[in-house]
């Protein structure tokens, strides 16, 4: 099978770079350039000519990658498109553990990485920026887990129920 699109790959690029910088909400921007300089891996899902979403990944060693930048487009939520880009990104996936680091008050894709087999292990609170929960300056950021091989994950998770005393995030978000 042949695919061509009538996106050019900087054409794709700059669609990443303004749903990442309009809706991730980080402080750093991207540009094209700075996004084809790195190393990291973007699954993008395309409507027509737009990127409806995109979800990066980074392999940090041989034994992590890092899960990053999933975003959609407000007119495609709802949709099961970030679902898909969770899906396809764990099928890629080359090591044995998928880490991701999401902000507390980023509800949605806390609970898609949930829906993904994450289990959260840490939250670090971090200066600066505006918590919408605590309507306080600041904000938590999760730290996210999850192992390529599914036997491992239900042991991790029945661990982390047993430590937390059953106040581990399952299917909706809810403070440790």
């Amino acid at each position: 099978m042949r695919i061509v699109s009538t996106l050019t790959r900087d054409e794709i690029a700059g669609q990443i770079c303004e749903l990442i910088n309009k809706y991730n909400g980080w402080a750093r921007r991207f540009t094209p350039a700075r996004l084809k300089a790195t190393d990291t891996t973007y699954v993008v899902e395309l409507v027509g000519n737009k990127v409806a979403g995109v979800g990066g990944m980074r392999k940090l060693s041989n034994a992590q990658t890092e899960f990053m930048h999933l975003c959609v487009r407000p007119e495609f939520r709802r949709l099961g498109i970030a679902n898909l880009l969770s899906k396809k990104r764990l099928c890629l996936l080359e090591t044995p553990i998928a880490l991701s680091y999401i902000r507390s008050d980023n509800i949605p894709s806390i609970n898609n990485s949930i829906k993904s087999g994450f289990v959260p292990i840490k939250a670090d609170y971090k200066k600066g920026g505006y918590n919408i929960l605590t309507s306080k300056r600041g904000y938590s950021l999760l730290t996210f887990i999850r192992f390529k091989n599914e036997g491992s994950n239900t042991t991790l998770r029945n661990v982390f129920k047993e430590i937390l005393h059953g106040t581990l995030f399952i299917g909706s978000y809810s403070t440790v």
